[in-house]
């Protein structure tokens, strides 16, 4: 087992998991709390419509994911506080809407005569399920760059932090811009998924944000307590699934967050053996 960890191709797989499980926290955080979940995983799959849209008019790809991932994230919040609208059903209508337009977009760039440019770089298949194996180390650069900048703003300004995730209201009566706020925040979150989709796909992304949150939330403490335990968590899960994938060649993005849901099932079963006893 000693061996797989001195392996090079590993150690640059290991090093690209463990900065993105990093950084989950960090965002997953304030999405749980601000019952945001779902909006991970619509946002990924506008995502794909990027992706669509790059290959039909050949831009860039990551160009293409990051541009309408951070507009659709903005205008799905325009929408919820200018028109009322509930937050899941816009989640819903984003998610199902971009992936049907996904596959339309791909369909008339493959009419088109540019089949040959999806077979290239592995089809939209690739984005939805990932392959961290294919990462590069210009991805894990501005990964490690992501994270720095990340966590500096989340020290340098944890009690805005706080008080926007816990209560938008009573941010914005203590001089909190919450225009500013938010659309940094969009911008992280655009951020992360753009470089994550290649890496565990869209798929998992939602999962590898917001379980290890959840699980943390088992042990009942409190809020940047429940943010450290949810990193040591997704730290560790991102590691023991990597092992497990590399030793019994399964999916990378599919083992971690098995992993993650196997931590939440063991606190959530533990948390209910302190409630019985």
């Amino acid at each position: 087992m000693i061996e797989i960890f001195l392996d090079s191709h590993f150690q640059k797989i290991l090093v690209a998991g463990l900065l993105l499980a990093a950084i989950a926290p960090m965002i997953g955080l304030y999405l749980v709390t601000r019952r945001y979940s779902l909006l991970v995983d619509a946002l990924s799959h506008v995502g794909l419509l990027g992706i669509a849209l790059a290959l039909l008019f050949r831009i860039p790809m990551l160009i293409g994911a990051f541009a309408t991932t951070f507009l659709a994230s903005l205008g799905i919040e325009r929408a919820r506080t200018r028109w009322k609208t509930s937050t899941d059903a816009l989640m819903a209508l984003f998610l199902s809407g971009s992936l049907a337009l996904s596959i339309i977009f791909l369909d008339i760039h493959e009419e088109g005569g540019h089949a040959h440019d999806r077979e290239e770089h592995g089809g939209i298949e690739s984005f939805l399920f990932g392959s961290i194996a294919e990462v590069t180390w210009l991805q894990i650069g501005v990964l490690a760059l992501m994270l720095v900048v990340l966590g500096i703003a989340v020290y340098r300004y944890q009690k805005e932090y706080f008080m926007m995730a816990l209560d938008e209201e009573l941010a914005q009566v203590s001089g909190v811009s919450k225009g500013l706020f938010q659309f940094l925040f969009f911008f992280a979150v655009t951020a992360f998924i753009t470089l994550a989709l290649s890496m565990v796909g869209s798929l998992m992304i939602g999962a590898l944000l917001v379980i290890p949150v959840l699980a943390s939330m088992q042990l009942g403490k409190g809020f940047w307590k429940t943010f450290f335990i949810a990193l040591l968590l997704s730290l560790s899960s991102t590691v023991l699934g990597l092992l497990l994938a590399q030793l019994f060649a399964f999916p990378s993005g599919a083992m971690i967050v098995l992993v993650t849901i196997g931590w939440l099932v063991l606190l959530v079963a533990w948390k209910e053996l302190r409630r019985i006893m």
